[in-house]
């Protein structure tokens, strides 16, 4: 199963974690976009935001089209 490292304030690698549940806990709100994360073989630790942004997008969408944006 695909690992994924996270990086928050301290900016102390902690991981591995599964990579599917760290975006369903991302997705549920539990994990900043801010948060940066990195994948083995990846070159550089991007933001969970840039990694999964259709996940923010969507959110924004709905919570405008039910006006509560």
């Amino acid at each position: 199963m695909p690992e994924i490292y996270l990086r928050r304030g301290d900016r102390t690698p902690q991981g591995p974690y599964l990579l599917e549940e760290t975006r369903f806990r991302f997705e549920r709100g539990e994990l900043a976009g801010s948060t940066m994360s990195w994948c083995g073989g990846e070159r550089r630790w991007q933001s969970l935001a840039r990694r999964w942004p259709m996940h923010r997008t969507r959110g924004t969408l709905s919570l405008l089209f039910l006006g509560l944006a």
